[in-house]
């Protein structure tokens, strides 16, 4: 028996690396359906809260309540080394620049057979990518200074 595992989120995409009983660990690099540009439906988890960390670049979480319907969707910018935890049946999506890494945690049998999926309107989607710009860009500048000031010390 291995003593230790060590795993590298560099896979493009979705790519599980590590799983023990119920749960596991995944890591997403930027893909295309994580790119703003093809945003088009949000989902949610019906038997499980799902946990991200930010390891490096740019994400958001869009986030919209857990009734039947998504509801007040934002685009929430990730900040690194910050765990976001997105509770059991709340309607969310991940966007990611071209240079991220984030770690997700998730109960292990997740997938489409315990999850619903819903489309966007293009109004949704026009005002979630502008809070993306938006909002994404300021929290990586605010890394940006952090990392700065730690070089400094």
């Amino acid at each position: 028996m291995t003593d230790l595992f060590i795993y590298e989120v560099e896979r493009q995409g979705y790519a599980p690396l590590h799983r023990f009983r119920s749960w596991k660990v995944a890591g997403i690099c930027y893909a295309e359906r994580f790119d703003c540009r093809n945003l088009s439906r949000v989902e949610r988890h019906l038997e499980t809260d799902e946990l991200f960390v930010l390891l490096k670049g740019r994400a958001a979480l869009i986030v919209g309540g857990s009734a039947e319907h998504p509801a007040n969707l934002r685009a929430v910018a990730m900040r690194r080394e910050q765990v976001y935890a997105v509770p059991q049946g709340t309607w969310h999506h991940i966007l990611c620049g071209a240079q991220a890494k984030v770690l997700i945690a998730e109960e292990a049998e997740t997938g489409s057979g315990n999850s619903a999926y819903h489309p966007l309107s293009d109004g949704e989607i026009q005002r979630l990518r502008r809070e993306w710009e938006k909002d994404a860009c300021e929290a990586f500048a605010a890394d940006r200074q952090e990392e700065r000031k730690e070089e400094d010390v």
